[in-house]
Formats: C-alpha cells, structure tokens, sequence
C-alpha cells in the first residue's frame, strides 16, 4: 500500500514539474518573438478595465502611446486592435486568408441593419449642426427631384452632395466602431510582428476615421471632402472602412446603403429642419 501511495505521489509531483517546464518553455518562446506593444495587464482579468464604457474612444487613446497595431489580453483572450489605414490594408489586403475565422452571419446583417438606422441619426444630427450643408442638400434635391414628386432610387446617382453627406457620416460614425471581430486561424508574421493562433483581432474604423495621418481637419463635419474624390467605402480605401473588407466585410452594406441614402434623401426633402433657436 505504501508503495501504491510513494508511486502516485511521485506521479504527481512529476506530471506538475513537466507542466511547469512545458509552459515555461511555452511563454519563453513567446517572449523570443516580437509581439506587439500594449499596455500590461492584471492577472486573469488583463486589460479589460483600460477599455472603459466607449472601448473604441479608449483604443484610440492607447494608439497614441503604444502605435497603430496593440496588443491586450482580454481575459484569457489575446487580442490585438488595428488602428491605421495603413495596418488596415496591410491587414485586409495581404492577410485576409489568415485572420478570417468567421462568426455567423447574422452577425453581419446585424451589422448591416443597425448601420441604417444609427448613420441616418447621425446624417441627420451633423446636417443640423451644419445648416449650411443641410441647405445644400435641399437645393441638390429641388433640382434633381423638384417639389412635386417624391424622391426615387433612380435619383440618388444625380446627388452627389447627398452621398458625399453619409460618406462623411459613416467616416466621423460608422455604427460598428470595431466592426466583426476576426480570429487568427494559424500563427501569422504581421508587420513583423508574431500574431499567434486563435488571437482575436479587432479593426478600429472609428480611430481609422479621424486619424489625422488619413484626413485634414479630421474631426470636422465637410461633406465637400468627397467631391470630385474616388474615396468610397466599399472596401478599397482603407481610412473609410464601415462596413469592413476583404471577406469579412458586412454583406448586408448595398442594401444599407440603398435604404440609407434613400431615407435620408426623403427626410431632407419632405420636410424643413432647423434647430430650435430657444
């Protein structure tokens, strides 16, 4: 009996010390290998508290100390945030295959959907706050529609101001801050950085925006930016990425955007909006 209980407790003790040394070899192999910078975490919990009520508001503050690409450890997640067009193309451009371990789709029309509604408000908050662009909008109206009919899908290519309106919405808006998060499906070198397996991978298109190295006078209102501009965001042009890229871009983004422009165009033109002057 005393040498069943010595062997199991040998054992035991054995297995413990191999655990041990396998993760420590594990973690040392890991700090052999750039990753990118963030700020440290607390034991198990990580950097969940540094993101705050607003995590997108949050990750662009971290850029300015730690870089465009940031590494966090969220529980027991490791997860990095994207915060540049220039990491975004890097990203959606030449590691698309590697970091697109899909979630269900719904999540994408979720995406979709919710767009339509929140960046019709915000359209709509920024035109009143601007009544000078909102009067653009109804005079392009007027002569494109006229004021004895209702505005029609066929319309909508004859204004240009009006869809320079809800690119800058969706650019100082977009309704999915850090749209669909993406999961590394194999160990990737990232801009010389070590991205492991199974890293969740967040694009912050809100900081992407109004990052100043992308647009002048970032956190200003100008619809007049995207006149005579090919800048669309439909996945080409990395600093106006809403609806995301590459095969994680939102599939429900044409009918967004046919509905949005639509609705915005018939609210404009139906009715007269001011702010209360009291």
């Amino acid at each position: 009996m005393e040498s069943i209980c010595s062997f199991l407790v040998c054992s035991g003790l054995f297995l413990a010390i191999a655990m041990i040394l396998c993760l420590k070899g594990k973690n040392l192999g890991r700090r052999t290998k750039k990753l990118p910078p963030g700020p440290p975490g607390w034991p198990i919990i990580g950097n969940i508290f540094d993101l705050g009520t607003e995590p997108h508001r949050a990750l662009q503050e971290l850029k300015l100390k730690y870089g465009p690409v940031l590494r966090l450890r969220l529980g027991s997640m490791d997860t990095v945030v994207i915060q540049s067009a220039k990491a975004a193309a890097q990203l959606l451009k030449n590691h698309d295959a590697s970091f697109c371990d899909r979630k269900p789709l719904d999540e994408m029309f979720f995406a979709g959907s919710e767009t339509t509604s929140a960046a019709t408000e915000w359209a709509m908050a920024e035109l009143l706050r601007k009544p000078e662009a909102m009067r653009k909008v109804k005079e392009e109206l007027n002569e494109v529609v006229g004021e004895n009919r209702n505005v029609e899908e066929r319309d909508i290519e004859k204004l240009p101001y009006l869809q320079a309106v809800v690119k800058e919405a969706l650019r100082l808006h977009p309704s999915v801050p850090l749209l669909v998060p993406r999961n590394t499906m194999q160990d990737t070198n990232f801009m010389g950085y070590h991205i492991a397996k199974d890293t969740q991978v967040f694009v912050n298109a809100w900081a992407i925006g109004r990052d100043p190295d992308s647009w002048e006078d970032p956190l200003t209102f100008k619809p007049e930016r995207f006149l005579g501009s090919n800048i669309d965001y439909k996945g080409q042009n990395f600093e106006l990425i809403p609806f995301g890229s590459g095969r994680r871009i939102c599939i429900g983004m044409l009918l967004a955007q046919r509905v949005l422009l639509l609705s915005l165009a018939s609210l404009i033109h139906c009715f007269d909006w001011e702010l209360d002057k009291d």
